[in-house]
Parts: structure tokens; sequence; C-alpha cells
């Protein structure tokens, strides 16, 4: 009797925790799904974990796990090791669920199970001796040893191996073989070809293909439903421009949203600008340095110069003088030439520091020596506020002779007003010989 008695509540012990522990897994379940619904897909997953752990693998949580992972996953940049674990659970969820019927969460597992394949095939053929020589080769600027490796993947039906030869033909700006094979491999369902093809259909190459927006669509989504993380950011910029498409920001924001998921640095960039730029309606410039600060902690180089602006102008931060030169300099030093113009008008207004036309006069040099015409335009015209206002100072505390060569740069620069400054002086005699005659043709000039 007491040796039931204790089996008994064993028994109801074992249950109990059992119960418990099943409980437990539903809470953390519940948790997964409200961080994946939110789109917290890497604390959805972490969540998953403990669910397999207190419950074992279910169907609900091994879906869940397989379109997280989806999401989240650049197919193109991760290990075979890690292709090979999503495939397990993508053929457990197809041979669990098959006979369940065709629902619509089958079909997008198998639509999985495709990029999933199709990753693995592409690092098999990137892992091969004529690819990794011919890539290296390519790398080197050796492109006839370049070509000649991958030729012979070429011929083994190495799609990676053709899209590499476009991209060595591209590097020699032979833009016609470059397309064809592109073209060749996409045509095979090689998603980088794709989107390299997409880019030739979108800006267009003379000779070769008319800019065509609806065949850049077409193959930028082709390559997204290929798993090409790359694509989702510029099916997000044709939205954000209406190309192909009506322009639609809420639209372009899924794409972009799409790619930030997967990493995309270039995405988290558009999305700051989308938010910083587009219509009232739409803007948001607390957003806007959100993602502009995301992409700058992910390495992006492209994104000091708006925030600068933002603090310049207190737009989504408190304005902050130096905080915005601190940036702009930052930008600069990236090549970033507007915001060389932008430093050269805080040191010209005394912005963030005192006033200085020198330190303005060297960052507008900058910007004037720059190839970018409208910068170098804002430069020109910056130029000849600048020696125009140092000729002032430069006269009033009787320099007369550096305050004329600063009036004739400042009209040198496009400063028209300088000019009867230099007449005057030419007049009076400050600075040089009098002569009505030389001052009377400033005047007229």
């Amino acid at each position: 009797m007491i040796k039931y008695t204790l089996f008994a509540l064993l028994l109801n012990l074992a249950i109990y925790s059992h119960a418990q522990e099943n409980a437990i897994a539903t809470l953390k379940f519940e948790e997964a799904e409200a961080a994946f619904n939110s789109g917290n897909y890497a604390t959805a997953l972490n969540k998953l974990d403990e669910v397999d752990k207190l419950a074992g693998i279910m169907s609900k949580s091994l879906y869940l796990r397989i379109v997280a992972t989806d999401i989240i996953f650049d197919y193109y940049d991760v290990k075979s090791t890690t292709l090979l674990t999503l495939g397990k659970y993508v053929d457990s969820y197809l041979k669990t669920m098959e006979a369940e019927g065709l629902d619509d969460k089958y079909r997008a597992v198998y639509a999985i199970s495709g990029r999933v394949n199709t990753a693995l095939q592409v690092k098999k053929w990137k892992e091969s001796l004529e690819f990794i020589n011919g890539e290296k080769a390519g790398k080197d600027k050796n492109f006839e040893e370049a070509i000649a490796w991958l030729k012979k993947g070429e011929a083994k039906g190495n799609l990676a191996a053709i899209n590499y030869i476009g991209l060595v033909y591209q590097s020699q700006q032979k833009y016609q073989e470059a397309f064809d094979h592109f073209n060749k491999a996409a045509s095979a369902g090689y998603a980088t070809a794709m989107r390299n093809l997409a880019g030739y259909y979108l800006g267009g190459v003379k000779g070769v293909v008319a800019q065509n927006y609806d065949e850049a669509m077409k193959w930028y989504l082709k390559a997204a439903e290929n798993g090409e993380a790359d694509a989702f950011d510029s099916i997000g910029m044709m939205y954000s421009f209406g190309q192909s498409v009506t322009k639609n920001e809420a639209e372009a924001l899924k794409w972009y949203g799409r790619a930030v998921n997967k990493g995309q640095v270039s995405a988290m960039e558009n999305m700051g600008m989308l938010y910083h730029f587009v219509s009232e309606s739409f803007r948001d410039h607390t957003k806007a340095m959100f993602w502009y600060r995301m992409a700058l902690e992910r390495g992006s180089k492209q994104m000091e110069n708006n925030v600068g602006s933002l603090y310049f102008e207190g737009k989504g931060v408190p304005q902050n003088y130096p905080e915005a030169l601190n940036w702009f300099k930052k930008a600069a030093a990236n090549g970033n030439i507007r915001s060389a113009n932008n430093i050269g008008d805080m040191y010209f207004n005394g912005h963030g520091s005192a006033k200085n036309y020198a330190e303005a006069l060297t960052w507008y040099k900058k910007a004037y020596e720059s190839n970018e015409s409208e910068q170098k335009q804002r430069a020109k015209e910056s130029l000849g506020k600048c020696y125009y206002e140092m000729a002032k100072e430069k006269y009033l505390k009787k320099d007369y002779t550096s305050a004329l060569d600063d009036y004739k740069s400042a009209f040198s620069f496009g400063n028209r007003m300088a000019r009867y400054s230099i007449a005057a002086m030419y007049r009076d005699g400050l600075g040089v010989a009098k002569d009505k005659k030389i001052a009377k043709e400033w005047e007229n000039k």
C-alpha cells in the first residue's frame, strides 16, 4: 500500500511537472509570436529555442522559426552549415504537414525550401576551382586569366562563373559582353545576375540596352523571390521614385524594411532619407535620425552630412551647432563635398564657432576644387561673399592693399558688388595710386 501511494505521488508530481512545463512552453510561444508580429525576429527565435527545450519541436513553432529565419537571412552571405540547418527544419515541416494539405503555410515553406536549395547550389559553384581562381585573377586585374578560368566553369553550367564573367567585362567597360553574361545567368535562375541585369535596365546603357523600368522591376522582383537581399532595397527605391510603379512611400518603406531585416545598410540609409525628405505628410525627422544612426553604427560613410543637417536645423533632435559642425567634418573627411560647403557656411556665419572667414575660405576652396558642378557653383558664390567680407574687415583696419586684393578676388568669384569698392579705392588712392580712369573702368565692369 505504501509502495502504491509513493508511486501515485511520483506519478502525480511527474504529471504536474509536465503540465507546468507545457504551460511555460505555451507562454514562451505566445511571447515568440508577439515578438515575430512586432518584427523582432531575433527575439522570436530566442524564445522559440526556449519553447523547443520545454516542449520539443512542434509544427507551429517550427513554422514560425522557418519564416523568421527566412526573413532575416541574407541567403548569399551565410555559412553553408546555417543553410543546411534551415533546410533540415524545412524538410521536417514539409514531411510533417504533407498530410494536412497544401495550405498557405505549406506553400510558404515550400517556397523557402527553393531558396535554401538555390543558395546551397550557389555556394557549391563558388567553391569550385574554376570560380575561386577566376575570382582571384579578376580581383588582381589579370582579366585574361580570370576569363580563362571562368569560361571553364561556364562550360560546366556554373552560373556564378557566368555572372562573374559579366563583372570582369564590366570592369573593362565591355558593357555588351557584360550584359550578355548577366542575361544568360539570370535567365538560368541565378539571383545575383538577375539583380545585375535589372541594374542595366534601370539606368540603361548606351548602345547596349535602353532604359526600361518595367524590365528592371521584373528582374529585381525575381531576384528578391530567390533570396537576393540587395534586390529588396532596389525595389524600395523604385517605389520611392515611382519607377515602373506609382510613387508610393508606404510601399517603399515595406521593401526597405525587408532589406533592413537582412542587414542591408543601404536600406537603412534609404529609410532615413525617406523619412527626411519625402512629402510633409510622411516626414518624420526623429525616425530619419534613428535610421541614419543605425546605418552609421553598421559602417555607413554616407549619412554624416544628413545627420549634421538635422542637428543644424534642430529637426528630430534639439538644435546643436557644434554637433552639426562635428558631423559635417566627419562627412567631409569621407569626401562629401556638400559638407565642405556647409562647414564653410558655419564658419562664415559663426555657427558652432566664432566667425572665421579664413577658415571658411579654406572649406569653400575644397568644395570649389571638386568636380560636382552644383557644389562647385555654390562654393564659387560663397568664395565671392567670403573674400568681400574679408576685404571689408581689412579696409576698416586700414590694411588697404590686402583689402584691395580681396575685393578683386571677390569679383573674380562673381561678387559684382566688389567692383564698386575697388573703384572707390582707385578713386581715393587707398592701397593703390589714384587713378580715376581705372576707377571708372571698374564701375562699368
